[in-house]
């Protein structure tokens, strides 16, 4: 997984936490059904539901990206069941709350991989 959407991941964990645990999982296109990703909500013996396991089709980063924080949508708004429509209000809000968040994060994490560029230049001149 790159780092930059490790960092995404970590801060979805930190600050967008399901009630569910989450695991996210980087897969080639045949193991994904979706176009770009899927979400699947895992249920233990009893019936109850166990976690949550986002598959993320391996692809141009920025694309990740997006696929994570769409799929990070569902599972926030399946918490309280399944009853929630796929791709109704509840989720778009979801999502565009989670899109608002991580495009402040995008420009944070452009500005740190920057300043690690301009110091290691800094450092092959000295």
């Amino acid at each position: 997984m790159r780092k930059n959407l490790r960092l995404l991941l970590h801060i979805l964990r930190t600050c967008e936490r399901p009630l569910l645990p989450v695991r996210v999982r980087m897969a080639h296109a045949r193991d994904v059904p979706g176009e770009w990703g899927h979400v699947y909500l895992y249920e233990n013996e009893a019936g109850r539901p166990r976690d949550f396991v986002i598959k993320i089709r391996r692809n141009r980063m920025l694309r990740e990206r997006k696929t994570l924080l769409h799929e990070w949508a569902h599972a926030l708004t399946w918490q309280e069941g399944r009853a929630v429509r796929d791709h109704g209000t509840e989720f778009r809000s979801t999502l565009r709350r989670l899109e608002r968040h991580y495009l402040r994060q995008d420009r944070a994490i452009e500005a740190l991989e920057e300043h690690k560029r301009a110091r290691k230049a800094r450092k092959k001149a000295s």
